[in-house]
């Protein structure tokens, strides 16, 4: 693989690459386009407006191949209905750990003494 070489770097005359000048003129399509071409862009990508304000905190979770394959076979917005159902079940007071190293539960939000999270 060290022996393979590069593709050698085309250069265009036609597409310069833009130099410090040319990003300072630069200007967002909004403010120099027709509404009409704008529109033709299509939709804006990213988080809807007003999301990055909610009360939700990402995380990471590992969870096992089935659950994740039992939400995904509704389709799309397999994630809210996963929230729903973790949310109703706070609720309900189901809220309880179980250590899967020693069996014990808790209801206390906290790990049973001697269960060692994982470093």
């Amino acid at each position: 693989m060290a022996s393979e070489k590069l593709p050698p770097v085309v250069f265009d005359d036609d597409n310069p690459e833009w130099t410090e000048e040319d990003f300072a003129r630069a200007r967002p399509a909004a403010e120099v386009l027709p509404p009409e071409v704008l529109a033709a862009f299509g939709k804006k990508r990213g988080r809807p407006v007003g999301t990055t304000t909610s009360d939700r905190q990402q995380v990471t979770l590992r969870l096992p191949r089935d659950v994740i394959d039992f939400f995904k076979a509704d389709g799309p917005g397999w994630q809210t209905r996963a929230v729903e159902v973790l949310t109703d079940a706070a609720k309900k007071g189901h809220g309880s750990y179980r250590s899967a190293k020693t069996g014990r539960y808790t209801t206390t939000g906290k790990r049973p003494a001697g269960d060692k999270k994982r470093a």
